[in-house]
């Protein structure tokens, strides 16, 4: 670990003054000296105002939480001026991170071998060409993506489209899959440039370079790129792909793309050599989402919840077959809830039937359980989440909403099964809606629209970070 990186980790660790002492040690510019000064007093007028009860708690949190974004900051301009990574190649600045997105889909992964024998198979037999995996939402599109990045061990290119986390612009794709295929087959004389991120003119080349490659040593590569439903629209002729897919893809290349079945997504190209639609009535799909069930019916809170209804086992996994319509988004929000107990006084013909009846008897709950907490800070809290664009900090959320530091911690548990918990500069925990599908359910609701001012959040929301 260099010096910096155990800096940022010192930062995570909330040891401000050790970072101090360290960040000292390094041999600093003029400008960046000072701003590593103006830092420091900040942090003395913030700890003197604890220390003496001047300033109150929330405004303490907040500003802390200032501080060490400041100095992770500071800690990347180092980086960067100093040349603390000789090894990283300018193209590096343009790879994303998506790795605690495939850990959280593929942590309780089962099943759809039939699926990954099949694409191994279309691979293995083909010379090149697209693959393309449809379905609805909730049917495991981004697991299933994710499960083949993950089992490729690094062998696969890939791009994740997140709208909820901003990453949802075609010049993100262009930049991080290029940045890949440039460091993965050592491309150093290719530099990508902002004209290179408005076009497909320098992806196209470096896919043709890399099936050079690929071919005189008889391997081949598959690119896997999540989400196409997600992305922004732009303003392009309709004869033109948004991503600039090229429409014959070299030998030995293949792309793979997910999205949903209803969307805007067209690719006309001569090499898509398979199109594969997730049913959630398929018996296939079926039998992966029996196996889901089956996995967690052992747990106590699952037997208990059997036993009080006077069911077996086996009916228990018929109903809740029914219940899901075999969609596994629904199944990764019910079972923990049967397992907590919090259906323990619903007789199981009452749970919700489909993710949508699941979302509206999740939102009555939350609502009726306490009125108070509701209004004050679940609404806004959710609300604030439904707008945002990128993920955002708890202590952020608390200085828009003006909602206590501790009461938006309290309610970020009560709705994380929502939320997908990522991290600023792998340090500072910050939050999304975990899925389209929730996002689209809240732009739906007449809660959000009729009792919160959305315009006043998001004004809120741009006034506070100015």
């Amino acid at each position: 670990m260099n010096s910096i990186d155990h800096i940022k980790t010192l930062i995570g660790q909330n040891q401000i003054p050790s970072v101090f002492e360290e960040l000292k040690r390094i041999p600093l510019s003029d400008d960046l000296s000072n701003q590593l000064v103006l830092i420091e007093g900040r942090y003395s007028e913030v700890a003197k105002g604890k220390r003496l009860g001047t300033t109150s708690k929330h405004e303490v949190e907040l500003s802390f939480s200032e501080i060490r974004f400041s100095l992770i900051d500071l800690c990347d301009i180092i980086v960067e001026t100093n040349n603390a990574r000789p090894s990283a190649l300018p193209q590096s600045k343009f790879l994303l991170n998506f790795e605690n997105i495939i850990h959280s889909k593929t942590e309780n992964f089962i099943g759809r071998e039939w699926l990954f024998s099949a694409i191994e198979e279309l691979i293995e037999r083909k010379p090149k060409g697209y693959i393309i995996i449809k379905g609805e939402p909730g049917v495991g599109k981004s697991a299933i993506a994710s499960k083949i990045i993950k089992d490729r061990k690094g062998e696969c290119l890939y791009h994740f489209i997140v709208k909820s986390s901003g990453i949802n612009d075609p010049a993100q794709f262009l930049g991080n899959i290029m940045a890949q295929l440039i460091l993965k087959f050592h491309l150093v004389n290719k530099e990508i440039t902002d004209k290179s991120l408005q076009n497909g003119s320098l992806f196209i080349d470096l896919l043709n370079e890399a099936s050079k490659l690929l071919k005189a040593e008889n391997k081949k590569l598959l690119l896997v790129i999540d989400g196409l439903d997600e992305l922004k629209e732009t303003s392009q002729s309709s004869g033109e792909n948004t991503l600039f897919l090229p429409s014959e893809l070299p030998d030995n290349v293949f792309i793979l793309l997910t999205y949903r079945i209803v969307s805007r997504v067209s690719l006309n190209s001569p090499t898509i050599i398979k199109e594969i639609g997730l049913d959630q009535k398929d018996k296939l799909n079926k039998q992966d989402a029996a196996e889901y069930i089956k996995r967690d019916i052992p747990s106590e809170g699952i037997q208990n919840f059997i036993k009080s209804n006077y069911v077996s086992e086996s009916q228990f996994l018929d109903l809740l077959l029914e219940k899901s319509q075999n969609n596994f988004m629904y199944l990764r929000h019910v079972l923990p809830e049967i397992q907590s107990g919090n259906y323990k006084n619903l007789d199981i013909n009452e749970i919700p039937a489909g993710l949508q009846s699941y979302y509206e008897d999740h939102w009555k709950r939350m609502k009726t359980n306490d009125k108070t907490q509701w209004y004050n800070i679940y609404l806004p809290l959710i609300s604030l989440l439904a707008i945002i664009k990128t993920p955002i900090a708890i202590e952020f959320i608390s200085g828009i909403t003006n909602i206590d530091i501790n009461n938006v911690r309290s309610a970020i548990d009560s709705w994380r099964e929502f939320l997908f918990n990522d991290y600023y500069e792998a340090v500072i925990p910050v939050y999304r809606i975990y899925h389209q599908a929730y996002s689209d359910f809240l732009s739906k609701k007449d809660e959000i629209g009729e009792e919160i001012d959305l315009n006043d959040m998001r004004s809120k929301y741009i006034n506070f970070f100015e």
